[in-house]
């Protein structure tokens, strides 16, 4: 298939093109490409979206005796424009439209195990401009843009969840595997006030496996279980937790478009409560150190986010009319061929992601950085990423266990 994907150079959108590149098809990538670069195999082709020429590197000219024609155009973009410039110029030249949504198209995430029907945010108002428009909101319009010109039987709409595994840029699946990692790995300073909460223990029934975000030496083992450090969560064992591994949404998409499937998915797991996915969590790096649950009003008092961000707990949502976000009718998903890998899969491919990447920044800071300066680089890599610092976590510790 000759494949269209507008994007393809960010994290998911080169997972889809890898995907689409093993399967044997010709992808073209057209992207400003400030992201990054498009996997090997591809075809490239630079063009600012926000342009009203922006299309024309892929369409016919005049000249040609054959209009060239996209078996099908697979767009990720966040911004409404851009979507209905690009169904309004390629609609003609091709055969059908995968748009990339998000879960967040809906106009309400307090009903629990919604599916596809469930209502949609409407249009913005006209006169607001594209920067402005909420995220959600330009999603869901943007679906509407793409029924509009190619018709439901040329269309397919995904709309994704949380997604995570490997290369994660947000740090939202990355941050509770390599938390626990190191505090599997790193004596403790803190007394706990309490006993572990037993439902975050590893299940029993499955041998936990080490894994590690560094490579020791023989004299650099996981430290003795009853000496782990701590590990901070919130009180919520019973919040609703969903993750798509990229790589897996990534197959989902493209097998889409190489069976015709036409439709409207929600795109992530099934529930799972976050008390579970701690526990694998843990599991996956034999963690046997307390778990400190907090309460969820003193950790807003103390400045900690949920969800996202700086200084937060990722997975945590305190506000109860979200908690359905993430937990999401898959039915039709399933039922189309969504392949999931299980959560610790995931979790330990992300693991080894991070030990591989750590290895490969220190090897170069080590060739091209002073001290300071690896440490102003190292903050600068991770100011927008979610989770706590070390130095956050152990004040937040003491904090609650001496109050």
């Amino acid at each position: 298939m000759r494949l269209l994907v507008l994007g393809g150079t960010a994290w998911l959108g080169g997972e889809i093109v890898t995907a689409a590149l093993a399967s044997g098809h010709e992808v073209t990538c057209l992207a400003r490409g400030e992201s990054g670069r498009v996997p090997t195999g591809a075809r490239f082709i630079s063009a600012d979206r926000d342009k009203p020429d922006a299309y024309a590197s892929v369409l016919p000219s005049t000249s040609e005796p054959s209009p060239e024609r996209w078996d099908a155009v697979i767009d990720l973009s966040r911004s409404l424009d851009q979507v209905r410039a690009a169904v309004d110029a390629l609609e003609t030249h091709a055969d059908a439209y995968l748009f990339v949504s998000s879960t967040s198209a809906y106009a309400s995430q307090s009903e629990r195990n919604a599916d596809e029907d469930a209502v949609t945010f409407p249009d913005p108002d006209p006169t607001t401009p594209a920067a402005d428009v909420p995220y959600g909101v330009a999603k869901a319009a943007a679906e509407r843009a793409v029924l509009a010109a190619f018709g439901p039987d040329r269309s397919a709409i995904v709309r994704p969840g949380l997604i995570g595994g490997p290369g994660d840029p947000t740090g939202r699946s990355t941050y509770w595997p390599t938390r626990f990692a190191r505090a599997a790995e790193e004596p403790t300073r803190i007394t706990p006030a309490a006993e572990e909460p037993t439902r975050f223990a590893p299940a029993a029934e499955e041998p936990a496996k080490t894994a590690q975000l560094t490579s020791p030496s023989d004299d650099e083992r996981i430290v003795p279980t009853h000496a782990q450090r701590p590990v901070l969560v919130p009180a919520v064992p019973d919040l609703p937790t969903a993750l798509i591994d990229v790589r897996d949404l990534a197959a989902f998409i493209v097998s889409l478009v190489e069976r015709g499937i036409r439709g409207v998915f929600n795109a992530t797991s099934p529930a799972l409560p976050f008390s579970e996915h701690v526990a694998i969590a843990r599991q996956a790096v034999n963690h046997m150190g307390p778990v400190i649950e907090v309460d969820e009003r003193w950790l807003l008092d103390n400045g900690v986010s949920p969800w996202a961000g700086p200084r937060s707990l990722p997975l945590w949502i305190d506000d109860r009319d979200w908690w359905g976000m993430n937990d999401r009718d898959v039915s039709r998903a399933l039922e189309a061929g969504v392949q999931l890998r299980p959560l610790a899969d995931t979790l330990a491919d992300i693991l080894a992601a991070e030990r591989a990447a750590n290895s490969q920044q220190s090897n170069s800071d080590a060739s091209a950085l002073t001290d300071d300066t690896e440490k102003t680089a190292a903050a600068a890599r991770n100011t927008t990423r979610a989770g706590l610092s070390d130095a956050d976590e152990e004040q937040l510790l003491t904090s609650w266990t001496t109050r």
